[in-house]
């Protein structure tokens, strides 16, 4: 997973467009591990200035984006990367308005709060009065939960981003 971080960074930041930049890795993953070895991919892409964002999944669990008070899955179907020759990244793009959330978070998070259905509840909950707070405050809300529905031992990796969107131009 480090490894494709960085070849993406760097594809990325030599202006391969996602897509391709996706379909690189693969192949040079596929080459070094003959498919023995895979990456999720949950990637956002944000243009403050026009006011939208860009999601890219392979193999990761849905994320959770909270809107003008209405909460949407954004889930894809697709493997992740280095396991099949052919990719097809799902992408979801959407507009940002000033105080949108974007929250991630990892299959363990899930697990631990008892499956997709119970996590979209928790954060219904947390909608009603914590998403004005800090993505920080929410994050560590969610983590709470999961630790104590978990009996505080994880199952697995429990990883959560919470991202919130600023107007970028006041």
């Amino acid at each position: 997973s480090e490894k494709t971080l960085e070849l993406l960074s760097l594809c990325l930041d030599s202006g391969y467009r996602v897509e391709d930049a996706l379909r690189a890795i693969n192949c040079i993953m596929l080459s070094a591990t003959d498919g023995e070895q895979y990456a999720t991919v949950d990637l956002c892409i944000c243009d403050l200035w026009q006011k939208h964002a860009s999601l890219y999944k392979l193999g990761a669990c849905p994320s959770v984006l909270i809107s003008g008070g209405s909460i949407r899955t954004l889930q894809s179907s697709a493997l992740p990367l280095g396991i099949l020759p052919e990719i097809e990244a799902a992408s979801h793009t959407f507009a940002v308005a000033d105080g949108d959330m974007l929250i991630q978070f990892s299959d363990g998070i899930t697990d631990a709060l008892g499956g997709l259905h119970a996590l979209e509840g928790q954060i219904s909950l947390l909608a009603r009065d914590k998403l004005q707070k800090s993505p920080e405050t929410v994050c560590t809300a969610l983590m709470s939960a999961a630790m104590r529905r978990c009996g505080g031992v994880p199952p697995d990796d429990m990883t959560i981003l919470c991202t919130r969107f600023k107007n970028s131009k006041k």
